[in-house]
C-alpha cells in the first residue's frame, strides 16, 4: 500500500467515525428514556420497563406515553393494559392535565389483561414519573369518568 492510499484510508476512516458521531448525537436529542409501569403476571405488583420514546411536534410527550402503554410491554410476565387492537377516543393534554378517554371494550377484553384499577394506578404512575408538567390524570370510558370523587 502507497503513501497516498494510507492517506485515503485514513481520511475516509475519519470521515466516517465523524458521520457516526453526528448521527448518535441527533439521535440522543430527539430520543428520551423513560419509564412505563405494567401488571406483573406473577404477583400483580406494577413493574418498571425502561423505553426509549422519540420526540414528534404534534404529539404530547404525554399522549406519546399512552400510545406505548397502549401496545403493551416487552417483557412476557407482564399484562397488557387492554387488547392490542384498542385505541382511546381521545387523549389530549390542557392546563396541566391529561385526558384519555378508551372505549368500552377497554372493561372487556379477549386477551387476559391489567385489571382496570391496576391500568389507572399504571398509567397515573407512568405520568408522573415521566412527565412533571402534568399534575392530574383524567380517565374516562366512553365519555364517562371512571373514578369521580366521592
Amino acid at each position: 500500500m502507497t503513501f497516498m492510499q494510507k492517506g485515503r484510508l485514513f481520511a475516509v476512516l475519519i470521515l466516517t467515525a465523524a458521520v457516526l458521531t453526528g448521527v448518535f448525537f441527533i439521535v440522543q436529542r430527539k430520543a428520551n428514556t423513560v419509564t412505563l409501569f405494567f401488571q406483573s403476571k406473577a404477583d400483580g405488583s406494577l413493574v418498571a420497563e425502561k423505553r426509549y420514546l422519540f420526540k414528534t411536534q404534534n404529539k404530547h410527550e404525554a399522549e406519546l406515553l399512552v400510545d406505548e402503554l397502549l401496545l403493551g410491554p416487552m417483557d412476557r410476565a407482564l399484562l397488557h393494559f387492554t387488547d392490542s387492537d384498542v385505541q382511546p377516543n381521545s387523549c389530549f393534554v390542557r392546563s396541566g392535565c391529561l385526558y384519555l378517554d378508551l372505549p368500552a371494550r377497554v372493561l372487556v377484553s379477549k386477551e387476559k389483561t391489567a385489571d382496570f384499577k391496576t391500568l389507572h394506578t399504571a398509567l397515573q404512575k407512568t405520568i408522573s414519573e415521566n412527565v412533571n408538567e402534568i399534575d392530574t390524570v383524567y380517565l374516562f370510558v366512553d365519555g364517562v369518568p371512571a373514578y369521580q370523587d366521592k
